[in-house]
């Protein structure tokens, strides 16, 4: 798995951030995960 961090000037939103990272994956899957989700059992 890779993981690439992109940093913004201005302060951007939940849903622009998530959009601008969709449109720069490469991969063939996509995971999008918050802060307050938990791994179940």
């Amino acid at each position: 798995m890779l993981t690439r961090y992109y940093k913004y000037e201005e302060k951007l939103c939940y849903t622009v951030t998530i959009n601008e990272g969709i449109s720069k994956a490469k991969g063939e899957y996509i995971l999008i995960l918050n802060a307050n989700i938990r791994k179940g059992n």
